[in-house]
């Protein structure tokens, strides 16, 4: 189970994904005696990140990206104070009052990395859904009326503990690893031959309603061209949208995926959530680009 829960995490699609890396990148990046680089532009949970992390040779390059900061900061106390960060875990009581206070200060800057980092935590452990800042408010609402369904049902420290140690020795295996919070552009356009990127942006139709840091169709047409370019081998995920179509169809191979993911919509019997299918795409390139056509 991943450290956080994250709206559009891939886990159950990792299977498919994996049977769509470049034969050479299966064989050379996993065993090759040269070092190679993985980069993630858009890590977020790390539902896929964290598999394929635990398939490389520990003399590979990794570098970890997303927009949002103050994840960055999770994943970064993860790497550099795990036990700082479970030790806030440990003395952590969930509430109404404090799940609202940290969504107000989420992205603001305040306080220490570890701190920010923690609040992270807590916001994705503790909402509905696991949307996070994104979510109208704590597992079971302002008003805490089911008591087996309240803000802290899905807060187990030990559970936790465990999780930050898995996700500290998956990370600290790498001597050459990098968390960054950049644009997605400067990770992909600077990746050489002997990279591999695995992409997983923002939806572009709920992308706003989904995530703090949704993106644009600029943006989209930004990851298009920064693709289009790059000398690395990649696979990209996306949801499967007409200006996904309209993009990539002429160049790559689409691939459609199914998938119900565990964010559940409640309906009138709240016994019975609904779990929506979702229709994603993996997109590969027809052959890897030599640069910019």
């Amino acid at each position: 189970m991943p450290l956080i829960r994250y709206p559009g995490a891939k886990t159950k699609l990792y299977g498919r994904l994996r049977r769509l890396f470049p034969e050479q990148i299966i064989h050379e990046l996993w065993a090759h005696s040269q070092p190679m680089e993985y980069r993630e532009p858009f890590f977020g949970s790390g539902a896929i990140g964290f598999q394929i992390l635990d398939s490389l040779s520990s003399k590979c390059k990794v570098w970890l990206n997303d927009k949002d900061e103050d994840l960055v900061a999770m994943w970064r106390t993860v790497l550099y104070d795990m036990h700082a960060l479970m030790r806030a875990v440990t003395s952590y009581t969930p509430s109404v009052e404090t799940f609202y206070e940290f969504k107000r200060l989420d992205g603001t800057g305040t306080g220490t990395e570890d701190e920010r980092g923690f609040r992270k935590l807590v916001l994705h452990r503790t909402s509905m859904s696991g949307f996070g800042v994104m979510s109208g408010g704590p597992i079971g609402g302002r008003k805490q009326l089911h008591p087996e369904y309240n803000v802290g049902c899905r807060w187990n420290p030990e559970s936790i503990k465990r999780q930050i140690r898995e996700s500290h020795s998956a990370l600290k295996r790498f001597d050459d690893i990098r968390i960054t919070c950049q644009d997605f552009e400067q990770l992909i356009t600077t990746a050489g031959e002997r990279c591999f990127v695995y992409a997983d942006p923002p939806y572009i139709e709920k992308g706003s309603q989904l995530y703090k840091h949704a993106m644009s169709e600029a943006d989209h047409r930004r990851l298009y061209n920064a693709l289009r370019g790059t000398k690395a081998h990649w696979v990209l995920s996306y949801d499967d949208h007409e200006l996904v179509r309209q993009l990539y169809s002429d160049w790559t191979v689409i691939h459609e995926l199914e998938v119900r993911y565990s964010n559940a919509v409640c309906g009138i019997d709240r016994a019975k959530p609904v779990r929506p299918k979702n229709k994603e795409v993996a997109i590969v390139p027809i052959s890897i680009p030599t640069g910019s056509r």
